[in-house]
């Protein structure tokens, strides 16, 4: 892609994760096997996390030459943390299930043969509040974060496109299709 095709692309990737973000009811992601890059990235724009325990979480990009650009560096941050995210992100680190509840990028882990139960007692659960005080509560909590998204999701994207011009960025597509380690140059 172009710079300019990268950023199109990207920007609409970040606008389809904040329509996710911004429904006014609560959004349960149902983890069953990888999440990694632009999975994950979905996952964070739900507002609860749940994953059978043979699930793989992961942001693996800059292994390819690019980092997490459909808002994943913003929303694991507010997540979990600056220091986990930059750890996650800037080793393009796999986590089991275990792990990422640890991690707190998940909120639980079920067998995986239960998970379909679990998710179903969760919405039912939900279902069961009061719709107006739910989407009162979920604006209330995004608040508390939110003012800094958007400059942080400009700031990502900019990155990412600059991630878009570098021959880094085609070695490491090139190792991944290959299935080789790449050979990147810092260019």
């Amino acid at each position: 892609m172009t710079p300019a095709q990268a950023r199109n692309f990207l920007y609409s990737a970040q606008q389809a994760l904040n329509r996710i973000e911004a429904l006014p009811f609560p959004v349960i992601a149902k983890i069953n096997g990888f999440a990694l890059g632009g999975g994950l990235e979905i996952a964070l724009a739900c507002d609860i996390r749940i994953c059978s325990d043979k699930s793989v979480l992961g942001l693996p990009e800059v292994g390819l030459g690019i980092i997490p650009a459909a808002g994943g560096t913003q929303r694991l941050t507010k997540i979990v943390g600056q220091g986990v995210a930059k750890y996650l992100i800037m080793t393009a680190k796999r986590m089991d299930a275990k792990e990422a509840l640890h991690k707190s990028v998940v909120n639980e882990v079920i067998p995986h043969d239960e998970l379909d139960t679990r998710i179903e007692e969760l919405a039912k659960q939900m279902i069961n509040l009061g719709p107006v005080a739910l989407a009162a509560a979920k604006r209330s909590i995004e608040v508390a974060l939110a003012e800094r998204l958007t400059p942080g999701l400009e700031i990502e994207l900019n990155n990412a496109v600059e991630c878009f011009q570098s021959s880094d960025l085609r070695e490491g597509m090139r190792a991944f299709i290959e299935k080789r380690p790449p050979n990147y140059e810092g260019e």
